[in-house]
């Protein structure tokens, strides 16, 4: 039997009571109109003798009069402040287990035998429903005002002492008020978000105390219950009116993982409960709905740390992760983030002072945008989608109002970004939003082209001209004229045995049923052909190609510039390392032999288990191999190898083998023919997009320290730079070199197309280039 406590809900803000609505009689329970005048009556005497002689009400209360407790609660006199202790302790008192295990027994009892209890005996058992839900809800209230927050950690040995004291009845009362509301045996607070926060900001005051909080902050039963009341609460909404404090939840957990330096041990707490709670789903909801609706809420917005910190507790246990990120994806969490974060920069910069707290939050959502793009390069697609450029648009370091902490995670995440351009999918996806950017006579990316994110955001575009010159030469020239197909895990070529193709979209390919199985798992092809899209198709094959762009026009000079022994071409490794540095990649080269020890020996070695940070992120990410193993590893390849190290799956390296394709030589000498390496200079002020003596490419076998720069070793990328120039580094609208017609200009993107498409496409169909490989 669900009894309705008829009593206006508690609610204050941070400044003390506000104006309630006190129509409703805290004893007006099916009472006539002229009893609940009566109750007005009646809580006007108690104000006014509260004024007179508050320890006289603060007795009353003791003794359990509702009224006198709700004075200290509902009206604005200034009674002494040294009577708080006595009030913490009287609040204390009717936080009663006991009674309140005895008020559930009697509400089972009563809807066993509802048709034979009297009307009489129901109205008495309501009336003492009433007083006890009543007294506990209304010193739970006591317990979460600002003036008794302000008091606990003010007073601290004075208030250590009562908490030590009545904490494990407080604690029990909780948990029994819990599930009284969960069972339906209490309607009062009419959410569960009200009962989540009106607990959580009374174990917020207590947290207050230091002492208090050292002894409670590590007991699992504490966690346990607070992550409870926190899914409990289920996803906020800054619309509910009968809530105050809806980060009240979050802000006792965000305590708790502050103080315990982030280990991440506050989330095994969180896997004991939140399967009652619909798992990983509902965890993500919950926290993204936390961050975007506190900072949407414009109202709320200083909330958004709280959640915030929620958010980084719950991604800081790596072996949950995976199973968040793809719930919170399913969520458009990614785009909900960006969104969120990008309208306050822009709708709301003038509130974001360092006083505020919002540049901690702009820090810590930086953070959880890169930790959840940056998983995989299908989440970097993604989030390119999403509007990330757009965001370090909105930060806009020209105003110099941020924080150096947020502009050092911008920075760490411009550095990371372009670590994926080596995937068609980021690449294309990176290139359309750069493009809305970049477009125009007025660029809306010129608050980054000078200042404290320019270098950064100028190496970005630098690299994704780069490879955009590289998917848009493959898109119109080698893709259309290649009839290799290539298994979307590993790379490998179909040669006499036929591939399997995937049975749901039939656009991608598999040698065996291990690298099916392993792209089904890690990469996402799962996800992919269940939405039925098709922009990653063209991942694996591209990078084949990207490896054979940079490897074959200067495996020659590889070769005779290695200080190992390699016998032949055919015994030869090529290794090509993009997550050293994405600008320069690392290349080298090793005999086949070597190759195999070295490789023996990183499979053998066991991985270590180290969190992604910005500190260590290079040096962190675990190897993953793909297509040898070590079981293959004595087979000794029939051509030369390229070794190309990526970025990838679940923050590892993933290692591939492909062939060198010896006819992707015709990259260099097809397109140098006519070229006059002399003429690559800036001219009247413009500055071409990149001389193609400059090196894009770093040798680690001449000088292992300091690498060596390949000198004047071009390939077609190095052609197009060469043709098409800009009005400057930064500004991307330019018009082709050596027109005798002055045109309106066009975009950098629209000159690298009509070069390749007019240039050389021409150029290639008159090189005989048989069963064009890849």
């Amino acid at each position: 039997m669900a009894l309705s406590v008829n009593f206006a809900y508690l609610s204050t803000d941070k400044a003390g009571p506000t104006n309630l609505n006190l129509g409703e009689s805290l004893h007006g329970f099916n009472r006539p109109a002229s009893n609940r005048n009566g109750g007005d009556e009646r809580r006007a005497e108690v104000e006014k003798l509260l004024k007179a002689d508050p320890r006289k009400v603060l007795k009353s209360a003791e003794r359990g009069d509702v009224d006198s407790l709700f004075a200290f609660y509902f009206t604005e006199v200034n009674y002494p402040e040294d009577m708080l202790p006595d009030l913490f302790r009287v609040a204390a008192l009717h936080l009663d287990p006991h009674k309140l295990e005895a008020i559930s027994k009697q509400i089972k009892s009563v809807e066993s035998r509802k048709n034979t209890t009297s009307s009489f005996r129901l109205s008495e058992l309501e009336d003492s429903v009433n007083a006890t839900f009543k007294l506990a809800l209304g010193s739970l209230g006591i317990l979460r005002m600002q003036r008794m927050r302000s008091a606990v950690k003010d007073q601290q040995s004075v208030f250590n002492a009562l908490i030590n004291k009545h904490w494990p009845n407080i604690f029990s009362a909780m948990k029994v008020l819990h599930r009284l509301h969960s069972d339906g045996d209490m309607i009062t607070p009419r959410t569960k978000m009200g009962l989540a926060s009106f607990i959580c900001g009374a174990v917020g005051t207590i947290f207050q105390n230091d002492a208090a909080f050292q002894r409670l902050k590590s007991q699992a039963l504490v966690q346990k219950f607070l992550w409870t009341m926190w899914l409990y609460g289920g996803p906020p909404s800054y619309d509910q009116d009968d809530c105050e404090d809806i980060a009240a939840p979050a802000r006792a957990i965000a305590k708790i993982h502050v103080s315990l330096k982030l280990t991440g041990t506050l989330l095994q707490s969180l896997r004991q409960v939140c399967g009652e709670f619909g798992g990983h789903p509902t965890i993500a909801e919950i926290a993204l709905e936390g961050v975007c609706g506190a900072l949407s809420s414009k109202t709320h917005v200083a909330d958004a740390l709280q959640h915030a910190f929620v958010l980084t507790a719950i991604i800081s246990e790596e072996r949950e992760l995976e199973n968040f990120v793809q719930a919170a994806h399913a969520l458009d969490g990614m785009a909900r983030m960006i969104d969120a974060l990008t309208d306050l920069l822009t709708d709301s910069r003038a509130e974001i002072a360092p006083e505020s707290g919002l540049q901690s939050t702009i820090e810590m959502l930086l953070k959880i945008i890169e930790h959840l793009a940056s998983r995989n390069h299908r989440y970097m697609e993604q989030a390119a989608r999403c509007g990330l450029l757009q965001l370090f648009v909105a930060l806009d370091p020209s105003k110099g109002d941020l924080d150096p902490l947020v502009l050092d995670m911008a920075r760490y995440i411009l550095g990371v970004i372009p670590r994926f351009f080596v995937y068609h999918s980021v690449i294309g996806a990176f290139g359309d939003e750069m493009r809305k950017l970049t477009e125009g006579r007025y660029p809306k990316d010129e608050c980054l082209l000078d200042g404290e994110l320019s270098k950064e955001w100028r190496e970005l575009k630098r690299v994704l001209l780069d490879r955009y010159s590289a998917k848009r030469f493959y898109d119109i020239v080698a893709s259309p004229a290649s009839k290799v197909k290539h298994c979307n895990n590993c790379g490998e070529e179909e040669d006499r045995e036929k591939f399997l193709a995937c049975s749901g979209c039939k656009q991608v390919f598999y040698c065996s049923k291990r690298c099916q199985t392993e792209d089904w798992k890690l990469d996402g092809h799962r996800e992919e052909c269940k939405q039925g899209t098709a922009r990653y198709i063209h991942d694996t094959p591209f990078l084949c190609f990207l490896a054979n762009l940079y490897v074959g026009p200067r495996s020659e000079f590889l070769m005779s510039h290695r200080s190992g022994k390699v016998s032949s071409l055919s015994r030869s490794v090529f290794r090509l390392d993009f997550t050293c540095d994405p600008v320069e990649p690392l290349l080298d080269v090793r005999d086949v032999d070597v190759a195999k020890n070295e490789l023996r020996g990183r499979i053998a070695r066991p991985i270590e288990d180290i969190p992604l940070t910005a500190k260590n992120a290079p040096k962190a990410r675990p190897t993953h191999h793909r297509r040898w193993s070590v079981d293959d590893i004595e087979e000794t390849p029939e051509c030369a190898q390229i070794e190309i190290t990526v970025p990838d799956c679940i923050e590892e390296k993933v290692v591939r083998y492909v062939k060198l394709a010896p006819e992707m030589h015709f990259l260099d000498s097809a397109g140098s023919k006519g070229i006059d390496v002399s003429t690559v200079a800036g001219k009247n002020g413009i500055d071409f997009l990149c001389p193609c003596c400059t090196a894009r490419v770093r040798v680690g076998a001449v000088n292992p320290r300091d690498g060596y720069l390949i000198p004047a070793r071009r390939d077609v990328v190095d052609l197009i730079f060469a043709e098409v120039h800009t009005r400057g580094e930064g500004i991307w609208m330019c018009r082709a070199k050596g027109w005798n017609v002055f045109k309106a200009d066009s975009h950098v993107f629209d000159e690298i197309d009509r070069y390749i498409r007019t240039c050389l496409n021409v150029n290639l169909k008159g090189f005989e280039v048989p069963d064009f490989k890849l």
